[in-house]
């Protein structure tokens, strides 16, 4: 990680999110790209604000600034620091503003999709709504059982009430959505429910303790405009011996930006590196808003700032007060992790390059490898920085190795093509059947269609454009084919076409794996 003016631990000391897909069936290699491309992001993102931002204020200073290259320069940022966040969804992309409502737990981030698994039944093991909230609660210290059963039961009832009404801006986000069809509903009635006043004061109460939703998709333009005016003019009155002005504004600067949240996701990330910049601009260092664990901590001075944003943001103002004066005496550094993100980094780009030169190559047999030729790895603990680093080495290495060969085979196959005579070979025999089944279970559809000619493919009317890239999504998070979304000539049908299928995957697809459709 080469900066040459932001502190790299704001790379190696972030905690990426999990896939939907590890959260249900653990973390394997395959999604690892998921977690580690998000460090390559925010390096990206520090970068560019290295090279074109920084560059631009110290040439021109901030009274040249307007708000509308201000505004440029938080899409730019997003669009490199939300990239691999957004794979998860077809139709979004980073650096581009929300489509729909985004909803804010005040709690552990992945308490909405355990409420969204728990609903859909799918939740492994399935538990009683009272077991779910026992464990929702001890996993959430802070959250009371009584809000939770409330807020449990108001999405149930939703979920059954047809005639609650969707915001017109919402209707085009809602479709079939097999098997979370009603968490989806349910979710989108409530935040229409919330924006229109038609939550009981108790609802409403509770409601508001455990989600914020955000403004409908069409303010928010608006909405970042009057904020880049506003912040842009405050930005230009500081003074950095005034630190605590200086804190103020960055905790408010925070507070609005994740309040508005432009973008799907990736939004807290992004006010954070607005808040570096700001603090580079008038020469002060760059902090660490929440070190790696803090958020895990109830007891952080980070945690508590953030549990009471929405009412006081003092305690936030007061730990970015703390965060200023801790980096002007001592950045936060962690060398060992350091060496350990920065090994799963290079294992990210080496994998990168093997999915480019051969897209059907399952990444998962890299650590099998490893595991095969260093049988001793079994008894080292992953915990252990040390250890991991070593296991991160000897994965780099074989797969070093398998690019390696991967490229060598590229450059003979087209003389091996030109040159060798043809040669038939037989096919082994395809059940139709099974693979047919198998992504009935991955995708909740049916009536999946099978080309077997040439290349294998599988193909699939959609009654709407919105349900083909809603399988489309799903089918890119369980990474067993390449799914897009086509238009038939003459009908104008949408359908979603299938290659680069990964036959036993799919096959010996269940209904867990289908979770990773959300």
């Amino acid at each position: 990680m080469k900066l040459k003016v932001f502190n790299p631990a704001l790379i190696y000391g972030s905690e990426p999110e999990q896939s939907p897909r590890a959260m249900i069936l653990g973390d394997n290699m395959t999604e690892s790209m998921f977690t580690n491309g998000q460090y390559e992001d925010i390096y990206s993102a520090y970068r560019y604000a290295e090279e074109e931002v920084l560059p631009w204020i110290e040439r021109n200073g901030l009274a040249a600034l307007t708000p509308e290259l201000f505004e440029q320069w938080i899409l730019s940022i997003h669009q490199r620091m939300g990239k691999t966040l957004l794979t998860l969804c077809d139709d979004l992309r980073s650096g581009e503003y929300a489509k729909t409502i985004n909803v804010i737990c005040h709690y552990d981030a992945g308490m909405i999709q355990q409420l969204c698994l728990h609903m859909a039944g799918i939740l492994k093991p399935k538990l009683s709504d009272a077991q779910f909230l026992q464990n929702l609660v001890s996993q959430n210290k802070e959250l009371d059982i009584r809000d939770a059963t409330i807020f449990l039961s108001i999405l149930q009832r939703l979920a059954k009430d047809r005639t609650a009404p969707i915001h017109p801006a919402l209707l085009s986000r809602v479709s079939a959505q097999l098997p979370f069809d009603d968490f989806n509903r349910a979710l989108h009635r409530l935040a229409t429910a919330w924006h229109e006043n038609l939550l009981s004061a108790d609802e409403r109460r509770v409601v508001e303790k455990i989600v914020l939703f955000t403004a409908y998709p069409d303010h928010i333009p608006q909405n970042m405009r009057l904020f880049c005016e506003t912040m842009l003019e405050q930005w230009k009155q500081l003074d950095g011996s005034n630190l605590e002005a200086v804190s103020a504004f960055c905790a408010d600067l925070f507070y609005r930006f994740t309040h508005i949240h432009p973008f799907p996701n990736g939004n807290g990330r992004t006010a954070a590196e607005l808040n570096n910049i700001v603090l580079r601009s008038i020469h002060l260092p760059d902090i660490m808003m929440r070190k790696p664990d803090d958020a895990k901590s109830i007891s952080s001075s980070y945690s508590k700032a953030i549990a009471c944003i929405e009412k006081d943001r003092r305690p936030l103002a007061a730990h970015i007060h703390q965060c200023i004066t801790e980096a002007q005496t001592k950045p936060f550094s962690s060398p060992l992790l350091q060496r350990l993100i920065e090994s799963r980094m290079a294992i990210h780009r080496v994998a990168t390059e093997i999915k480019a030169i051969k897209p059907g190559y399952n990444l998962d047999r890299l650590p099998l490898i490893v595991q095969q030729k260093n049988p001793m790895l079994v008894f080292m603990d992953p915990s252990n920085k040390e250890h991991a680093i070593i296991a991160c080495q000897l994965l780099l290495s074989v797969s070093t190795e398998v690019l390696t060969q991967l490229k060598k085979e590229a450059e003979i196959k087209p003389v091996t093509s030109s040159s060798a005579p043809s040669l038939f070979f037989a096919k082994p025999a395809l059940d139709n059947l099974a693979l047919k089944q198998g992504m009935e279970h991955l995708t909740g559809a049916k009536d999946w269609k099978i080309n077997s000619k040439g290349d294998l493919s599988m193909w699939r009317y959609c009654a709407s454009e919105a349900e083909a890239h809603q399988i489309v999504t799903g089918l890119k998070q369980l990474q067993c084919c390449d799914a897009t979304v086509r238009t038939t000539s003459g009908e104008g049908k949408k359908i979603v076409l299938c290659t680069q299928l990964k036959v036993d995957h799919i096959i010996n697809a269940t209904q867990a794996q289908a979770a990773c459709s959300y």
